[in-house]
């Protein structure tokens, strides 16, 4: 036995003079939820970026370490943390979850169900049971008086009547009469009372009881400190539900040599969490109405060929929220698209026949869509809900990570199996085309990133950001602002200098980003096919650092609101930017048509019109105008376009057909401008723009 108790106590001590040698092997792991509030965010045109950033003071071993409440909005994919502090900290991994809350909701609807119950069952079936009682005495009272009636009648007949007598029993009558109304009275107020709070606990029963369950995403980061230590912990994720606006206001100087441009920002965002006093930075990557004279659209003829449309939507399956750059590939007829801000996507001009729509997107899982129907004329819908994919960080495969310069992104690209690239730019993976390769920049879809396949604006950021790099430290204030622009690769950032909240709902935000004082040169132009009249248009350059992006535009003289128009494209550094002043009374514009004279012969259609365009100065100083007005244009060899006469000569451009006319009017002068124009079709061809 007392062998037996040696050896337990040999176990002992080896069992504890090994845990002393490797306190790894037994040490438990800290699991905390930290308070990590949100210190800043960058908004762009589709979401937003938001850092949240806690303070810690952590022992040494390993921690788990949750941040609880994330939106279900929050792009999984997205999720980065960061740790600094003591030496010696390792960084183990990132997880998430989604938590689902019940508990609060179902408690609170059962003990509304136990008011409800309490106040119908007991309170109000007692205070129904004293109106009752109420109302019988009464009605006894009633009969008492009934009866009485009948009593002193006979008295009166046999003229023995005891008037003192009765008029004691009427006082004592018309006492328990009035007191037993005023306690029905008062019982009906407390009963009206009572059903009322009925009626707001069944309400508010009603609107729990309704509600969906609610959900949250839960961050976990572990790490292993070798000593104890301040720790910061940086947690950065994308979200969708977040927009913002530019607003613009264009005030023409008194002397109208210069326009005050004012550049303000709409902040709106439905994400399901407050951004209370945090450092707000706005992106500009992703991605005239009554007051001017209106663009002139190219005047084109061209023959119809059957071709269809096929278009449609795509959404998240969960959230509901447009999905943005997804990839739409009509496989057989070498056409595509991708998904602008609202989620919808065109795909224009294809054969009609029978294809098959495969659509594809970093952060959702791949569908095709077969024997999609394509008809002559018609446009056929494909709308679907995309199903977000599922990122597993805490079981994923461990990725070996080796460190390698790299000077650009050809370099990157060649060291990736399945990728190719061209001279001009193009990147092939896996045997695909080029226009299939999607790019994400801080998780926001941008054109190619090697310059080869870029649309016009992706080219217009590129000539404004060549060669510029994102670096914090690097930020310069922009002229006579309030905000701080960072040029970066394909975008500007402007950083709000104060600390500002933008609550979660309908609520936005408007902040002030920057004011600039422009020189303008201002121009009478006329386009009578859109309005007649002339208008004032000012030409101003955009002198800052960033680009202008499109909105709207509050257009002011002096201090009198003249109207609004719109930035449509974007306005990058150096370019020209025109914006409309409002009509100039002292000219007067009329456009008149002749009808068409129609004429056929043999195979052939012949139409002809004539255009006068008449300008009268009723000003006192002369006035230069600038007159535009399309011509047709044939994109067809079979159709042929003469213009006839066009007096007095103007500048026409042969692509778009656009006349230029710049017309000198002296104080009352009055002058008219002629342009006929013949056209010829074949007589069975459908000719669009006629």
């Amino acid at each position: 036995m007392r062998n037996r108790e040696g050896i337990r106590i040999g176990f002992a001590a080896a069992a504890l003079w090994l845990a002393a040698m490797w306190p790894g092997s037994v040490r438990a792991v800290e699991t905390q939820t930290v308070d990590a509030p949100i210190d800043s965010v960058t908004v762009y045109p589709d979401r937003a970026k938001v850092t949240r950033i806690a303070h810690l003071e952590l022992k040494a071993g390993e921690h788990a370490l949750t941040i609880e409440n994330l939106p279900m909005g929050t792009i999984d994919a997205s999720l980065r943390a960061t740790v600094r502090g003591v030496d010696g900290i390792t960084f183990l991994g990132l997880s998430h979850r989604v938590e689902h809350h019940l508990e609060t909701p179902n408690e609170r609807v059962a003990e509304l169900l136990r008011q409800i119950r309490k106040l119908e069952d007991r309170d109000r079936r007692a205070m129904s049971d004293r109106r009752e009682v109420f109302s019988s005495q009464k009605e006894l009272v009633a009969t008492m008086v009934e009866n009485a009636g009948e009593r002193m009648g006979e008295e009166v007949a046999v003229d023995c009547m005891d008037v003192s007598r009765w008029e004691a029993a009427y006082g004592f009558v018309g006492d328990k009469l009035r007191a037993v109304n005023d306690s029905l009275r008062g019982v009906q107020r407390e009963l009206d009372s009572l059903d009322q709070l009925i009626e707001k606990v069944r309400s508010e029963f009603g609107e729990l009881s309704a509600r969906e369950e609610t959900a949250t995403k839960t961050v976990q980061i572990d790490l292993d400190l070798k000593r104890a230590g301040a720790v910061t912990v940086t947690l950065d994720y994308m979200l969708h539900g977040a927009t913002w606006t530019p607003l613009y206001d264009a005030r023409l100087a008194e002397d109208r040599q210069s326009v005050e441009l004012a550049y303000n920002a709409e902040i709106s965002q439905q994400t399901g969490e407050d951004w209370d006093d945090a450092t707000l930075s706005l992106s500009t990557t992703t991605p005239s109405q009554g007051v001017g004279p209106g663009s002139l659209e190219p005047w084109f003829l061209a023959t119809r060929k059957a071709s269809s449309t096929i278009s449609g939507r795509f959404t998240d399956e969960f959230s509901g929220d447009p999905v943005v750059g997804a990839s739409v590939q009509v496989i057989g007829a070498d056409k595509g698209a991708q998904t602008g801000m609202d989620g919808r996507y065109v795909v224009p001009r294809i054969d009609p026949g029978t294809y098959i729509l495969r659509v594809t997107h970093p952060e959702y899982q791949g569908v095709e869509f077969t024997s999609v129907m394509a008809s002559p004329y018609a446009s056929t819908d494909i709308s679907y809900r995309l199903c977000p994919r599922v990122a597993d960080l805490a079981s994923g495969p461990s990725l070996g990570i080796r460190q390698t310069e790299i000077r650009s992104v050809d370099a990157l690209l060649e060291q990736v199996a399945g990728v190719q690239t061209t001279a001009h730019g193009e990147v092939f993976i896996r045997g695909g085309r080029a226009g299939e390769v999607s790019y994400l920049l801080d998780g926001i879809t941008v054109g190619d990133p090697l310059g080869g396949l870029w649309t016009a604006s992706d080219r217009a950021r590129a000539s404004l950001m060549a060669n510029s790099y994102y670096d914090d430290s690097d930020e310069i204030a922009a002229s006579l602002s309030t905000a701080m622009i960072n040029p970066g690769a394909l975008a500007a950032v402007f950083r709000i200098k104060r600390r500002t909240s933008v609550p979660s709902g309908d609520k936005a935000v408007r902040t002030h980003v920057a004011r600039w004082t422009l020189n303008a040169s201002l121009e009478p132009v006329s386009r009578p096919r859109n309005r007649e009249g002339v208008y004032r248009v000012a030409t101003v350059v955009n002198q800052d650092d960033a680009p202008l992006m499109p909105g709207p535009v509050a257009l002011f003289e002096g201090g009198t609101f003249l109207g609004n128009a719109r930035l449509v494209d974007l306005i990058v550094p150096g370019e020209e930017l025109k914006l409309p002043f409002g009509p100039q009374h002292e000219i007067e514009v009329h456009r008149q048509l002749t009808p068409w004279d129609l004429k056929e012969k043999g195979n052939k259609v012949r139409m002809q019109e004539t255009v006068k365009i008449t300008l009268t100065n009723h000003g006192r100083e002369a006035q230069q105008v600038v007159l535009e007005e399309p011509l047709p244009v044939s994109l067809n060899e079979r159709v042929k376009v003469k213009y006839e006469d066009i007096a007095p000569e103007a500048e026409v451009d042969d692509d778009t057909g656009i006349a230029t006319w710049t017309i000198t009017l002296a104080p009352g002068e009055e002058t008219t401008v002629v342009v006929a124009y013949r056209i010829e079709h074949p007589k069975n061809m459908r000719v669009i723009g006629l």
